[in-house]
């Protein structure tokens, strides 16, 4: 059976993987709270990414491989950034941002500041 949901996730562009706590802490985004038969769950979505926590603190989430929008969740993840490239040889600076079992890598155009390219893919540990 759980070889069936997987494919099912796989062939309906998600990816999803079990993160912890930091992950879902770290989103900037609004809380949405649902009750199901008195259970508490609370989901954050943003730039294609879903994370819904349980009461127990388990987190779940998956990434939308269709509507993923890197920038916009480059942006709202509220951890340290990294740099790995300055910029100085190639005109493209790279930083990136990891939190748990997401990176997110962006590439920035250092005389505009224009955001080139960026990525984010939800790992599996």
């Amino acid at each position: 059976m759980k070889k069936l949901i997987a494919l099912f996730l796989l062939t309906a562009g998600l990816a999803q993987a079990q993160s912890t706590i930091k992950l879902f802490e770290a989103l900037q985004a609004a809380e949405i709270e649902d009750v199901i038969e008195g259970k508490v769950t609370t989901t954050k979505s943003i730039g294609g990414l879903t994370c819904t926590k349980d009461q127990e603190q388990n987190v779940e989430c998956s990434m939308d491989l269709f509507t993923k929008n890197a920038p916009l969740l480059y942006e709202n993840l509220n951890v340290y950034e990294t740099e790995t490239n300055n910029g100085s040889e190639t005109g493209l600076r790279e930083t990136t941002k990891q939190v748990d079992n997401l990176m997110c890598t962006k590439t920035t155009i250092v005389s505009s500041g224009e955001v080139y390219f960026a990525n984010c893919d939800l790992l599996k540990f």
